[in-house]
């Protein structure tokens, strides 16, 4: 399943925030049961419900044409009997910023040490770099300024080290000679040394000239916010050990738990026995007279929690609440195409229960206020404490990822056309801008100094590749660029 270890990132994005199929146009319809008093051990939900995780295609979702061609935002008349908007808050009002917009390392006076160490476990908007993309780096400054990036690199030369600080040329790993860095930031308890394989965690700041031993470089330099120097022969490096598990473990599931080491030889992931190159915990409860909540498996590069008795066809995850007190359990069944999502405290109360049918692709973010969801082609926001419906429906086209910004809503969807589209925060459409591609996979979007960077690889009849797209926040492209083109036909 990790075949490097960034796409267990890729997988964690997934597993966290989408559950991506073969699509369908089809209509959603939406149940919510509040729960009171309830005693968790008596949960009715069988373990055999669970969210969907498309791994093998990490997000690869394969578009079909859609029969609606006009943005519409009619709502169907049992959607509004359902859920009647004077039941829960005015969307017009939160301002907020969804979790998965909000990054440790700009807000780092807001938070306290939890709450970091939660948002950056599933934090997975980072652009990832390798051999093959590394050109990019030199080429587009203008791009990556201020943006979130992660790569493995060996060290090759110490330029500055001292008690405060650190200056470091490195190369990446597997890379060609010359395929430099460098990386810098605050010095730690334990110093870099000459040799060390890294995994690196950081924000680009620009292209610079180095003079090191009397030779001179020009090569992108990295700000270093958490690095790794345990990196295994495949690549692998885990930035978060058994303490960091252990710590959001408890938050959520309580202090009755076991934390274990993944075993890949006795262990099973999603119905199956697992490759070598997996690394993780699991977290066991105690009590396992609950069975929405016994055994799960913690990724140690982060992105996801993911209930161990899943399988392909039925998954269930957990995500946690933006007021970090709650949680919400995701529970996907493929066969019967139906979405629970769950509302818990720490003390595994269960609030609300809220079911879509007919499902065959999402993705949510959420704010201490409401649930922002895209499922077959259209936007849902559910108030936060009763999983009812704030406002009907409105049609956006199939998207696959969605961040919710202090002025709207970003979506991307599963191809060019229309691939990344603002609405207001009622869901009413802004803008949107064209992407490369028939088919769009894998996309990373991060918000950097009020412009929008798309990363995402796209597919084509005869070629693919990795691209960027650089958009302004009244939705102008302001930079284009590439990290590798292919053409099927080798020219």
């Amino acid at each position: 399943m990790k075949y490097t270890w960034i796409n267990t990132i890729i997988v964690g994005a997934l597993l966290l925030s989408s559950c991506s199929m073969n699509k369908m146009p089809i209509e959603n319809a939406v149940s919510t049961q509040e729960i009171s008093n309830e005693n968790p051990a008596s949960d009715k939900k069988d373990a055999s419900l669970s969210l969907e995780n498309n791994q093998a295609e990490h997000k690869a979702i394969s578009p079909q044409e859609d029969d609606t061609k006009q943005i519409s935002t009619e709502t169907p008349p049992e959607q509004e009997e359902i859920h009647p908007t004077n039941t829960v808050k005015n969307v017009k009002d939160d301002t907020q910023k969804g979790l998965s917009v909000t990054k440790i390392y700009s807000e780092k006076e807001h938070l306290s040490d939890l709450q970091k160490l939660i948002i950056n476990y599933f934090d997975t908007d980072y652009f990832f770099f390798n051999e093959m993309n590394y050109d990019s780096l030199q080429r587009y400054p203008i791009i990556y300024k201020g943006a979130q990036v992660v790569f493995v690199c060996e060290v090759e030369e110490i330029i500055e080290s001292d008690s405060e600080k650190y200056k470091i040329l490195v190369s990446m790993i597997g890379g060609q000679y010359g395929q430099h860095l460098v990386i810098e930031g605050e010095q730690g308890s334990t110093r870099i040394i000459t040799g060390d394989r890294l995994g690196i965690k950081g924000t680009y700041t620009d292209v610079k000239t180095y003079t090191i031993n009397q030779r001179s470089y020009t090569v992108p330099t990295i700000y270093v916010n958490d690095w790794e120097y345990n990196i295994s022969m495949d690549n692998v490096a885990e930035f978060f050990d058994a303490n960091d598990i252990k710590t959001i473990a408890k938050k959520f599931l309580g202090n009755d738990i076991k934390v274990r080491k993944f075993d890949y030889s006795n262990d099973t992931y999603m119905g199956e026995y697992a490759e070598s190159t997996m690394y993780g915990y699991v977290v066991e409860l105690d009590n396992q007279s609950n069975a929405n909540f016994t055994k799960y498996f913690f990724d140690t590069l982060g992105g996801s929690i993911l209930d161990l008795k899943s399988s392909y066809s039925i998954t269930r995850t957990i995500e946690v609440a933006a007021d970090f007190e709650h949680f919400i359990l995701m529970i996907y069944d493929k066969d019967m195409q139906s979405l629970i999502l769950e509302y818990y405290d720490s003390s595994l109360k269960k609030t609300w229960s809220t079911e879509l049918e007919k499902i065959n692709s999402c993705s949510m973010d959420y704010t201490a206020n409401h649930i922002y969801l895209t499922a077959n082609g259209y936007l849902y926001i559910l108030d936060i404490d009763t999983g009812k419906e704030s406002m009907p429906k409105k049609y956006v086209g199939e998207k696959q990822d969605i961040r919710k910004l202090e002025d709207g809503i970003l979506l991307i969807g599963t191809t060019g056309t229309d691939g990344i589209m603002k609405t207001d925060l009622e869901g009413n459409v802004l803008w949107s801008g064209n992407l490369e591609g028939l088919e769009i996979h894998n996309p990373t979007l991060q918000y950097i100094e009020n412009r929008y960077v798309v990363n995402y690889r796209y597919y084509n009849a005869d070629s693919y590749g990795e691209r960027f797209n650089v958009f302004d926040k009244s939705g102008n492209e302001i930079q284009t660029g590439y990290a590798y083109d292919y053409n099927f036909y080798g020219y």
